[in-house]
């Protein structure tokens, strides 16, 4: 299905666990909630398409060892374009409008580990890649991924 343009706002966490569990659990109902999830300084976007959540991305305030000493750091997680949408811009759209709220929380870094399939896309978004791939058990090859923030 095609959209031209995807609805992005602010959505609550419970909203993210359709999206989570289909895309990046595999359909597999466990491992899809995060610690951080109800943190005060956490947000989550969520991209629609008429009423349908069809992309989301969860935000939160944590720092990395590779990063240590940068003040206000957020971590991407959780980001996920339902199959249909895939490739029609939405999770470009969900990390610039994530860039424009980190910036009013004056963020310095937005950082995540990134899949493998995946890496193109952040690079295409700015991103850069630190360190080795890793792999995270039950999902498979990651790769931390930053963006400075103060360079925007």
């Amino acid at each position: 299905m095609f959209i031209s343009m995807a609805f992005i706002r602010f959505i609550n966490t419970s909203e993210t666990y359709p999206l989570r569990i289909k895309i990046l659990r595999n359909g597999q109902a466990e491992r899809y909630t995060f610690e951080q999830d109800n943190n005060a300084t956490t947000f989550h976007l969520g991209a629609f398409s008429h009423d349908t959540c069809v992309g989301i991305a969860t935000f939160f305030k944590d720092n990395h060892p590779y990063f240590q000493g940068q003040q206000n750091a957020y971590q991407l997680r959780g980001m996920a374009v339902d199959d249909a949408f895939q490739s029609q811009g939405i999770g470009r759209q969900l990390i610039t409008c994530a860039l424009a709220e980190l910036t009013k929380r004056n963020s310095s870094l937005l950082w995540c580990n990134a899949r493998q399939h995946a890496i193109g896309f952040y690079r295409n978004m700015g991103f850069q890649t630190i360190g080795e791939e890793f792999i995270v058990p039950h999902i498979g090859p990651h790769i931390v991924m930053f963006k400075d923030l103060r360079r925007e």
